[in-house]
């Protein structure tokens, strides 16, 4: 069993975890921003590693996005690494996220009738 505590609202089914790079980042912006980014809904945890300078953070993705973090750090003055890896992985989770906060919003409709407009 878990013992992590969900925050209320927070979905099993669409929590994902990722991990990014950060530029920017001062050790006195640190504790500032992990306490900034924890206020998100749908936020569950936020690390930050001073040691490789990267994020990683817990979110129920139809809540919250990977967008919503990054206007974040660009308010505080920080942003997300450019190198090349990073970008791979900033459209892959931007994709992942839209898909299912798409899916979570749809409502599905019984096979034999016909499809709602």
């Amino acid at each position: 069993m878990s013992s992590i505590t969900h925050q209320s609202g927070a979905n099993d089914v669409n929590r994902v975890t990722r991990k990014l790079k950060l530029s920017g980042v001062s050790e006195d912006q640190a504790d500032a921003l992990v306490s900034e980014i924890r206020q998100l809904a749908g936020m569950e945890t936020v690390e930050y590693s001073s040691a490789s300078a990267s994020l990683t953070f817990v979110y129920d993705a139809a809540q919250c996005s990977v967008d919503a973090v990054e206007k974040v750090l660009n308010r505080l003055g920080a942003q997300f690494a450019t190198s090349a890896w990073n970008r791979v992985k900033m459209g892959y989770f931007r994709f992942t996220d839209k898909n299912i906060k798409d899916n979570a919003a749809h409502r599905p409709h019984c096979c034999n009738k016909i499809p709602r407009r």
